[in-house]
């Protein structure tokens, strides 16, 4: 899986949502990976991952970092499991990051699929949500505030080990742009 990763007192606060809506409604699933914004989903054929898409270093250096503002949240309604995420901004800078890591990425990888549509967010609960508590849910959260920005200066490269995801490559953006 490829991430973008918020600065850690960010992180902290999202995780901190995390765990109130895993104790408040008993669903711990979204506990399970670190916080992240999903650039590209897992996949599970990664034999030589980080040395077939070494690449993405010298990419990643043509790219400048991209403002990411965190605006309260909002639902997937998905038909097996709805999700509950911390809203993550459209902007055309993180549109275009995307959708030029996605050629990098589909160069250097061929075989992957590609995803159908970009929707960024840090997911708060998800697949264990009790289906009962619902209409609860959705109404908290309706009115339920939560702010934040940062800059993304890196995308990450996470696996799995079995039990946990573990940071296997990161890709740093040049810097801040002199323009």
């Amino acid at each position: 899986m490829f991430a973008i990763m918020p600065p850690a007192n960010l992180a902290e606060r999202i995780d901190c949502e995390r765990h109130y809506f895993a104790e408040k409604y008993n669903s711990r699933a979204a506990l399970k990976p670190p916080v992240h914004i999903t650039v590209f989903p897992p996949f599970w054929d990664t034999d030589d991952l980080p040395e077939r898409v070494k690449g993405l270093h010298e990419w990643a250096k043509t790219r400048v970092p991209v403002d990411i503002e965190l605006r309260n949240f909002d639902w997937f309604d998905n038909r097996r499991s709805p999700v509950l995420y911390i809203y993550v901004a459209r902007s055309r800078e993180l549109a275009d990051l995307h959708a030029a890591f996605i050629v990098q990425l589909k160069n250097m990888l061929p075989e992957v699929e590609l995803m159908n549509e970009y929707k960024p967010h840090f997911t708060i609960g998800y697949r264990d949500i009790p289906e009962e508590l619902l209409p609860q849910i959705r109404e908290e959260y309706a009115t339920r505030p939560f702010e934040g920005t940062f800059k993304a200066s890196s995308i990450f490269l996470w696996e799995h080990d079995g039990s946990r995801w573990n940071v296997i490559g990161e890709y740093c953006f040049r810097g801040e742009s002199s323009a």
